[in-house]
């Protein structure tokens, strides 16, 4: 090889490196690289006026997802409107001890789930900032939770679905 032709081929090798880091670094950041993040399906009575994609959602006042798309659903039979709000939770936020001592993801444990909702787990909307409006998502065990019946709730595109409860703020509106 000449010198020239050698110069080219290392200019190459280092430009697809490069290009190849640039890639990994875009795929960590996007979170499609390992595992993908537990989705849940929420349905709130009230305006989702101030909340947006990205936005957080808290349980018990931590930071543990985010909202993944809020989309309207006409219901053509009763000239209504649904609006599943779609939240993720990041994984290694929430775990919980399994038998023999293994720990697992807490929100991915349909029988955790469901005895959660049982005890009053309920979403409500909760103010980020007076300011701008801007709405978030929280998660907590409400003690006077109106019953909710497990067969009820309907998965929406595979992701299951958690009750919510009107905020403070709208039950004193209503």
């Amino acid at each position: 090889m000449t010198e020239r032709s050698t110069k080219t081929f290392i200019g190459a090798f280092v430009l697809g490196a490069i290009a190849l880091l640039v890639v990994f670094i875009l795929l960590l950041g996007s979170g499609t690289l390992g595992g993908k993040n537990p989705t849940f399906e929420l349905y709130f009575n009230t305006s989702l006026k101030g909340l947006i994609q990205g936005s957080p959602v808290y349980f018990k006042g931590i930071r543990i997802g985010k909202v993944n798309s809020i989309q309207i659903r006409p219901q053509l039979h009763s000239a209504r409107f649904q609006t599943p709000v779609v939240i993720e939770i990041e994984r290694n936020t929430a775990t919980i001890l399994l038998e023999g001592g293994k720990e697992g993801e807490f929100f991915e444990n349909t029988d955790a789930l469901n005895k959660l909702i049982f005890n009053g787990l309920r979403a409500k909307l909760g103010i980020t900032s007076i300011l701008t409006g801007q709405l978030c998502v929280e998660l907590d065990i409400m003690k006077n939770a109106a019953p909710v019946d497990l067969a009820q709730l309907q998965p929406y595109k595979g992701s299951p679905e958690i009750p919510t409860q009107l905020s403070s703020l709208d039950e004193a509106l209503n």
